[in-house]
Protein backbone atom coordinates (compact mmCIF):
# COMPACT_ATOMS: atom_id res chain seq x y z
CA UNK A 1 0.00 0.00 0.00
CA UNK A 2 2.83 2.36 0.84
CA UNK A 3 4.45 1.60 -2.51
CA UNK A 4 1.27 2.65 -4.32
CA UNK A 5 1.15 5.93 -2.39
CA UNK A 6 4.80 6.55 -3.21
CA UNK A 7 4.19 5.78 -6.89
CA UNK A 8 1.15 8.07 -6.98
CA UNK A 9 3.10 10.90 -5.35
CA UNK A 10 5.96 10.48 -7.83
CA UNK A 11 3.49 10.50 -10.71
CA UNK A 12 1.97 13.68 -9.26
CA UNK A 13 5.43 15.29 -9.08
CA UNK A 14 6.11 14.36 -12.71
CA UNK A 15 2.77 15.66 -13.98
CA UNK A 16 3.03 18.88 -11.95
CA UNK A 17 6.54 19.53 -13.25
CA UNK A 18 5.42 18.84 -16.82
CA UNK A 19 2.46 21.21 -16.47
CA UNK A 20 4.71 23.83 -14.86
CA UNK A 21 7.04 23.80 -17.87
CA UNK A 22 4.34 23.81 -20.54
CA UNK A 23 1.86 26.46 -19.31
CA UNK A 24 2.01 30.17 -20.15
CA UNK A 25 -0.39 31.67 -17.60
CA UNK A 26 1.55 32.77 -14.48
CA UNK A 27 -1.29 31.97 -12.06
CA UNK A 28 -1.65 28.45 -13.43
CA UNK A 29 2.12 28.05 -13.26
CA UNK A 30 2.05 29.08 -9.61
CA UNK A 31 -0.72 26.61 -8.80
CA UNK A 32 1.23 23.88 -10.56
CA UNK A 33 4.32 24.81 -8.53
CA UNK A 34 2.30 24.62 -5.31
CA UNK A 35 1.04 21.16 -6.26
CA UNK A 36 4.64 20.16 -7.05
CA UNK A 37 5.70 21.25 -3.56
CA UNK A 38 2.75 19.42 -2.00
CA UNK A 39 3.59 16.17 -3.76
CA UNK A 40 7.27 16.55 -2.84
CA UNK A 41 6.33 17.12 0.78
CA UNK A 42 4.08 14.07 0.67
CA UNK A 43 6.99 11.96 -0.62
CA UNK A 44 9.15 13.09 2.30
CA UNK A 45 6.35 12.29 4.74
CA UNK A 46 5.95 8.81 3.25
CA UNK A 47 9.67 8.18 3.71
CA UNK A 48 9.40 9.26 7.41
CA UNK A 49 11.36 12.49 6.94
CA UNK A 50 8.77 14.48 8.87
CA UNK A 51 10.89 17.57 9.49
CA UNK A 52 11.84 17.89 5.82
CA UNK A 53 8.25 17.33 4.67
CA UNK A 54 6.86 19.94 7.04
CA UNK A 55 9.67 22.33 6.11
CA UNK A 56 8.62 22.04 2.48
CA UNK A 57 5.07 22.90 3.46
CA UNK A 58 5.97 25.86 5.64
CA UNK A 59 8.89 27.39 3.76
CA UNK A 60 8.15 26.68 0.12
CA UNK A 61 4.38 26.90 0.06
CA UNK A 62 3.90 29.25 3.00
CA UNK A 63 6.57 31.75 2.05
CA UNK A 64 8.00 31.42 -1.44
CA UNK A 65 4.82 30.52 -3.34
CA UNK A 66 2.84 33.28 -1.62
CA UNK A 67 5.64 35.75 -2.39
CA UNK A 68 5.48 34.71 -6.06
CA UNK A 69 1.72 35.21 -5.97
CA UNK A 70 2.12 38.75 -4.65
CA UNK A 71 4.70 39.54 -7.34
CA UNK A 72 2.46 38.16 -10.09
CA UNK A 73 -0.46 40.23 -8.81
CA UNK A 74 1.68 43.40 -8.75
CA UNK A 75 2.79 43.06 -12.39
CA UNK A 76 0.50 44.89 -14.83
CA UNK A 77 -1.61 42.70 -17.08
CA UNK A 78 -0.06 44.17 -20.24
CA UNK A 79 3.37 42.77 -19.26
CA UNK A 80 2.18 39.17 -19.49
CA UNK A 81 2.90 37.39 -22.79
CA UNK A 82 -0.13 36.69 -24.90
CA UNK A 83 -0.16 32.97 -25.71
Amino acid sequence: MLNLLFLAANLGVFISALVLVTLWDPIQKLLSMISLFLFSSFIFLIMNFFFLGLTYLIVYIGAIAILFLFVIMMVPLEAHPKG
